[in-house]
């Protein structure tokens, strides 16, 4: 059963990395001020766009078309789409040499010529350490997948620890560490690359299937910037009317609400490459899939998101230093955003599949603007609430405007009667935890209604909505 050992494996190195964030939110939240948190913030805003005009999202056109090639094909592919994004850091980075100030001038604030040099290495790393893992997914080669991610993480873990203790309140240690994580997971995936993809004179590289290639990535490449800009435009804006603080404060509350992408992602991940097989034998058959996981999807997200709302009540405060603790009143709101977008990209597959990548641009365009002007019109009234509250909005608009253009490109006939049954239920349950909390009752007794509440909650779902049956229907469609 490829997909469960898949799914348990991502699954366990989704839970890895997230326990490793949270240890990295510690460590950095008891070293550095909301400050320097917010300069981390706004370098890595950095680091990741320049990473996806470095990517020129080949990495996703490449796994579009691994099933659909033969392997000395994919051979080509893969050592095109490495020397492209060689060759294209390398014209960014003499940009930025021979323009200095422009870097600090993207940021926000002035930085040295060696952390400039830090960050460009650090980009190297990254494209080409995302690309090895990502090839480990695609090629369903979780096993390794999860020793490569088991390495990224106590790299990460230990250098952090080991240079805070060496270079305490530098913020720089955040991005060196990061540095030394993706420098081995790169290593490992050159290894990997002439083990089982080794290339030849004829194989090595090719103009043609890079171009190929790009006709797919090209419409994706301001699609992702988009996307990166509706998740991270509220920090320039909080930044804006705030400062460096707020972004700090803020940043970390969010960076708790990734954890449902962890997992949501982990499954994404171990399903993707089954769906883009099965919609290459039968489109039918891929329909009928799509539309029972998103049944799963609303199921085990409302589940989760309950759960994890409950958790975190006890423990942000007891983690985080206080004076980041303004930002967990904004967690429920950020936490929604995470669900609806993982929505979203459940329905984007089909846009992919069909490769019909240059209307998505548009979808993301409108939604990055509403972000924007709804960003401006309530972050002075309502500060980080406001913020949340303009990304949690977008991400819905995105979500409507995708379901409808996959419905025009696929028809699916999906349960939204089931649908909207289970958001209804979720948020009823969501209130009455809302008025458990309103009662400030002792925290042990708080977190005993909690425990209550989401056991009653799971009980109703299970029976109501014949959970076993469902996800029985879902291993027998899928051959396993």
């Amino acid at each position: 059963m490829y997909l469960f050992k898949s799914f348990g494996l991502i699954s366990l190195s989704k839970v890895i990395y997230a326990a490793t964030s949270y240890l990295l939110l510690i460590l950095y939240t008891n070293a550095l001020n909301p400050e320097d948190y917010g300069k981390i913030s706004l370098i890595w805003i950095f680091v990741t766009v320049i990473s996806i005009i470095i990517d020129f999202r080949l990495n996703t056109a490449f796994s579009i078309k691994y099933y659909k090639e033969d392997k000395t094909q994919n051979i080509t592919n893969i050592y095109s789409v490495l020397i492209f994004n060689f060759l294209i850091l390398i014209c960014i980075y003499c940009v930025f040499v021979f323009f200095p100030q422009l870097l600090d001038y993207l940021i926000g604030f002035s930085i040295d010529s060696n952390v400039k040099n830090l960050v460009f290495v650090l980009l190297f790393f990254m494209v080409w350490g995302n690309f090895f893992t990502n090839l480990l997914m695609i090629s369903k080669e979780a096993k390794k997948y999860f020793y490569v991610m088991c390495v990224f993480n106590i790299v990460l873990i230990f250098s952090s620890i080991l240079l805070l203790r060496l270079s305490p309140s530098n913020y720089l240690v955040y991005l060196i560490s990061f540095f030394l994580a993706y420098f081995f997971v790169t290593l490992l995936g050159i290894v990997h690359l002439f083990l089982h993809f080794r290339p030849t004179k004829n194989t090595f590289f090719c103009t043609e299937s890079l171009q190929r290639l790009i006709r797919i990535s090209l419409p994706l490449i301001p699609d992702g910037l988009l996307l990166y800009i509706l998740s991270w435009a509220d920090r320039y804006m909080l930044d804006y009317y705030s400062g460096l603080y707020i972004v700090g404060i803020y940043t970390v509350a969010y960076s708790f609400s990734t954890f449902i992408s962890y997992l949501n992602g982990s499954f994404g991940q171990a399903i993707t490459p089954l769906i883009y097989e099965i919609y290459s034998k039968s489109v039918e058959t891929y329909k009928k899939i799509i539309n029972m996981l998103l049944k799963c999807y609303w199921l085990v997200l409302s589940a989760l998101v309950l759960g994890y709302l409950i958790l975190l009540k006890e423990v942000y405060h007891f983690f985080i230093a206080s004076n980041y603790s303004e930002g967990f009143s904004v967690l429920p709101l950020l936490i929604f955003g995470v669900v609806v977008s993982g929505a979203t990209s459940y329905f984007g597959a089909t846009i992919l599949l069909k490769e019909k990548t240059n209307v998505v641009f548009l979808f993301t365009f409108i939604a990055v603007v509403s972000n924007i002007l709804m960003n401006f019109a309530l972050i002075p009234i309502f500060g980080i609430y406001g913020a949340a509250t303009a990304t949690l909005l977008s991400y819905f608009i995105q979500f409507i405007l995708t379901l409808k253009l996959t419905q025009k490109l696929m028809h699916i006939d999906y349960d939204y009667g089931f649908m909207l049954k289970t958001i209804g239920l979720f948020l009823i349950f969501i209130c009455i935890l809302q008025i458990v909390y309103l009662l400030h009752l002792d925290h042990l007794v708080e977190f005993g209604a909690g425990i209550v509440i989401f056991l009653l909650y799971i009980t109703i779902v299970y029976n109501i909505f014949s959970v076993k049956k469902l996800f029985q229907e879902v291993i027998v469609n899928l051959d396993f």
